[in-house]
């Protein structure tokens, strides 16, 4: 760093709404990806979001997650995630996760309070971060891959269950035994839709019957977490198949006391 020049400016009467342009302008030259931008959007999700990313419990979790490294992380991705999953719990705000969903998400807040926003409520926010940390648990004590970082389809099968689990006030007493069996379900159901859709190609071809679309398999959903309608799919799907299963079923079961 010895005799690096280093360009200063200031900027004088500007309007604290104005800074996020201000920002976006200044590091033209290092283009900003959609997330850092987002971040200096004056609206108090992005920081909400940006200190859950970064708590500790948190945290730890990114670096398990097939895709994450520390370059990535620095580049906010962590955040990006964390928006991604809040707008997946949103219930009936809930909303794709492309781009332009996440930038409106940011904007409606934009020079207001969380009081302001129906999607920033104390009970949003707080019922995601129980959530995110269920499903963080779920992933720091998956075993399933031998020390090896989980698919990033499988976080969202995480957070799905995590969901639900939540919702319905159900207490996990073996992490390590139900994330295993998410995935397995999870696996399952993948499996069984190509299966069922190589079946249709045959049929339809048979019938000269107009080819059937991927986009109404679940081996599709499980790969296309930022559509809203993917994650519908698929978590209905899975949730099903994940309570009515003897293992699930079992897990939930008060261990006998010891005479």
């Amino acid at each position: 760093l010895r005799d690096t020049e280093i360009s200063v400016s200031f900027m004088n009467r500007c309007l604290y709404s104005d800074l996020h342009d201000i920002f976006v302008n200044i590091n033209s030259g290092e283009p900003l990806n959609s997330q850092e931008k987002r971040n200096a959007i004056n609206t108090p999700i992005s920081e909400f979001l940006r200190k859950i990313s970064e708590r500790n419990d948190i945290a730890d979790m990114w670096p398990k997650i097939s895709g994450f490294n520390d370059s990535n992380i620095k580049r906010s991705q962590d955040t990006e995630w964390a928006a991604l999953a809040y707008v997946s719990t949103l219930r009936e705000y809930e909303m794709d996760g492309k781009d332009s969903k996440l930038d409106e998400l940011y904007l409606l807040g934009k020079g207001k309070l969380n009081k302001d926003v129906k999607q920033y409520s104390n009970y949003h926010r707080t019922r995601f971060s129980n959530i995110l940390s269920i499903a963080s648990n779920l992933v720091k004590n998956c075993k399933i891959h031998a020390g090896k970082a989980i698919a990033q389809k499988h976080f969202w099968a995480f957070l799905m269950t995590s969901e639900y689990l939540y919702d319905n006030n159900i207490a996990i007493p073996d992490y390590e035994g139900i994330s295993s069996l998410i995935i397995s379900v999870d696996e399952s159901l993948s499996r069984e839709s190509n299966i069922q859709f190589s079946k249709d190609i045959e049929l339809a071809e048979l019938n000269s019957e107009d080819l059937p679309q991927k986009s109404n398999y679940y081996f599709f959903h499980q790969s296309n977490f930022k559509s809203q309608n993917s994650r519908k799919n698929r978590r209905n799907a899975l949730i099903d198949r994940l309570i009515n299963s003897e293992e699930f079923l079992q897990f939930l079961e008060e261990p006998e006391e010891v005479a």
